[in-house]
Order: structure tokens, then C-alpha cells, then sequence
């Protein structure tokens, strides 16, 4: 365990934190482990830091589980064994309920806690253990596919956040911990809804259903629009962005994903085809315009909801050739930003796309074989 040195650098344990994070990101294990490392030796004393140290490296610990071939190298495996020791080492510093037998453990220890020691022992404890069980059900589910383990870790740290929060309704943030604030608790819950989404992707409704992705989005949509931002900074954007702008946007664009999913797998000639397709297209505008228009999750949702409006066989040209507009003047603001691969790439695929009917429909209308009123075709298939 990293001793506290004469001097606490913040701010290099910060810089060192977000490069660990970005070579961790890039599957470059053992150098994240020592970048980690390095910035819990220049800022030992910080929790959410051990946190982030001890998520990374039950990502490592659960990726060398499933992949080991006899192969790797020395250092990794040396790192393999350092990584099962951080994750206890920062739970047992903190005395956090990583290991537990989750809520029912909390629930009972933690107020017991709380009124022997006080708010330093138990924030500290709780923010380990809740963080490094959202990392560890995200990394579980995206990298291994386990998707019942990962419902199970989301729903205990949700029933543990919402507990906290009934609990200690009246106590200042500075004391109970950000993770009790309504923009973390909406934060995990995103994340769990993109961890659904993923799941009915790769394998069907199967352990989560359509029914709880819209539950679960229209929860986040409905949290977000009883959440004022007006009393933030004007210089907290970013934040803005994070837990209002964004949590918004991805359950819009959940909804539309889910419906349009609905429809697809629907029965032949079922009447709510249509309707159930239209409804997924207003998602998705409902979700572009929650983006920054800069955004490419914003051009993204925008040529969704063209092709929902498309397949659904029932939208005139006025309409689906005026969102083409709006899909390349979106493009325009984006590739400034996101012109790099591969997010560059998606968006002129996507450009293309959109290009090509619109080109197409312009061309019948100049000849006289269409108009305006004419009820849109498919937008062209993706390539590749």
C-alpha cells in the first residue's frame, strides 16, 4: 500500500489518472496498472482515485481470467497479480462492501458506521464499492458478455443509491457523497440502459426485455425533465452536458431503438407496425435534438429517424427531403469535430447514404415522376 508522501500533488495524480484510464482504454494493461499506480503514489488519500484504480483493475483481474494462454508476459501476469490485490486493497483501505453480500450488508453496517465514526469513514466506503461495482457489471457485460451478472451488480448499486438517498435525505453532498445525487443515480442508470441495449443487440429480449428498456429510458427521460440545470454555473457546460444533456439523449434514442426493434420483429400484418415505426422516428428527433448539434450522436439520430420515416411507407418526400437538409447541415458542424476515424468515417458513410436518396428523389421530381406528396421510398442500405 502507497504511503502518503511529504507532498500530495492533485494535479499530477489527475494527469496520471486520465492517462492510466486512456491506455487501459487502449488495452495497454500493465502500463495502465504502473500510470495508476504512479498517480495513487502522488495522491494516496483520495478515494474516488482508489476507486478508479481498483475498477481498472478488476477489468485486468476479469480479463486475464477469461483470456489467459500461457503466453502473456511476465510483467502482465505480475500485474494480473497486483490487480486482484488493489481491488481488495481498496476496499479493505476504505472498508468498503465491495465483497459483501451486497445491499442487505450495506443497508445494516453502514448506518452502524456511520454513527461510530462518522460521514469520513462511511462516504469514503460507500463511493469505493459503489463505483467499482458499476465499472466491474459495465466491463462484465461489454468484454464477456455477462449479462446476468451485470443486471445483478446495476441493481445492487441502484438499490443501495436510492436507499442512501431516503435515507440521508437532508445531508449536504460534502458529507454523504456525490454518489447520492440525483445526477450520479441518473448517471448509473444510462449506463445500465446501454448495457440493456447491448444485450437485446447481441441476443434478443431474452434477459432484459423491451419492456424494461422503455421503462427504464422513460425513467431517465422523466428524471432529466424534472431536474432543473438552471441553478448551474455558466461555466459547467460540460457538467450540464454529462448528467442532463446526454442521459437524455441516449434514453431518447434507446426508446426509438427499441421501438423500431418492436416493429421490425413484429408479426406480418400487424396494424401497429407503422405507428409502432413512426413512434420510433420521433424518438430518434426527440433524441438529435438533445445532442449538440456538433454532436455525432446527433447526425446519428437524425438519419435514424430519415430511415424509420422511410420504412415506415407512409411519409411524403416533403418531409423526408427536408430532414436530408437538416441531416447535411448537421454533417457540417460534426466533421469539424469528429472528422477522425472511425467516428469520421461513420458519418460520411451516413452522409452517403442520406445523399443518395435525396438525389435520387430530386432527380424523379425534376423529370415528372414524383412529387412533394409522393410517399418516400427506403433510404439505401448501409454498405459493408
Amino acid at each position: 500500500m502507497s504511503q502518503v508522501p511529504d507532498r500530495i500533488d492533485v494535479a499530477k495524480a489527475e494527469r496520471l489518472r486520465v492517462e492510466g484510464n486512456e491506455l487501459f482504454r487502449r488495452g495497454e494493461y500493465l502500463a495502465a496498472v504502473q500510470k495508476l499506480t504512479e498517480a495513487l503514489d502522488n495522491n494516496p488519500t483520495d478515494a474516488a482515485l482508489h476507486a478508479n484504480c481498483a475498477e481498472i483493475s478488476a477489468a485486468i483481474s476479469e480479463y486475464l481470467d477469461v483470456s489467459w494462454d500461457g503466453e502473456e508476459s511476465a510483467e502482465l501476469k505480475a500485474a494480473y497479480t497486483k490487480a486482484r490485490a488493489r481491488r481488495a486493497a481498496a476496499s479493505h483501505l476504505y472498508r468498503g462492501w465491495v465483497e459483501s453480500e451486497g445491499p442487505t450488508s450495506i443497508k445494516k453496517e453502514a448506518p452502524e458506521r456511520l454513527e461510530a465514526e462518522g460521514w469520513n469513514s462511511v462516504r469514503a466506503a460507500l463511493d469505493v464499492t459503489i463505483r467499482i461495482w458499476v465499472f466491474t457489471a459495465w466491463h462484465r457485460s461489454q468484454h464477456l458478455g455477462h449479462f446476468d451478472f451485470s443486471r445483478k451488480m446495476f441493481m445492487n448499486a441502484l438499490e443501495v443509491l436510492e436507499w442512501g438517498r431516503n435515507q440521508w435525505p437532508d445531508i449536504p453532498m460534502k458529507d454523504r457523497g456525490f454518489i447520492f445525487e440525483r445526477r450520479f443515480i441518473r448517471s448509473v442508470k444510462t449506463i445500465f440502459l446501454e448495457t440493456m441495449q447491448e444485450s437485446v443487440y447481441r441476443y434478443g429480449p431474452t434477459e432484459f426485455t423491451y419492456e424494461e428498456l422503455i421503462q427504464l429510458a422513460e425513467d431517465i427521460v422523466n428524471d432529466v425533465n424534472s431536474d432543473t440545470v438552471s441553478t448551474l454555473p455558466s461555466d459547467m457546460l460540460l457538467h450540464s452536458l454529462a448528467y442532463w444533456l446526454y442521459p437524455k439523449g441516449t434514453a431518447l434514442s434507446v426508446l426509438g431503438w427499441t421501438y423500431l426493434q418492436k416493429a421490425i420483429h413484429s408479426s406480418p400484418g400487424d396494424l401497429q407496425r407503422t405507428p409502432t415505426i413512426r413512434k420510433a422516428s420521433q424518438y430518434y428527433l426527440s433524441a438529435a435534438k438533445s445532442f449538440p448539434e456538433d454532436e455525432e450522436s446527433h447526425v446519428r439520430c437524425l438519419v435514424k429517424a430519415l430511415e424509420c420515416m422511410c420504412t415506415a411507407g407512409t411519409v411524403p418526400l416533403k418531409q423526408t427531403l427536408s430532414l436530408c437538409k437538416t441531416v447535411r447541415d448537421a454533417f457540417d458542424q460534426a466533421i469539424e469535430i469528429w472528422g477522425a476515424p472511425p467516428y469520421g468515417d461513420t458519418l460520411r458513410e451516413l452522409l452517403d447514404r442520406v445523399k443518395e436518396f435525396e438525389d435520387k428523389y430530386r432527380r424523379l421530381i425534376l423529370e415528372g415522376k414524383c412529387t412533394l406528396d409522393t410517399i418516400s421510398g427506403r433510404l439505401p442500405e448501409a454498405r459493408g
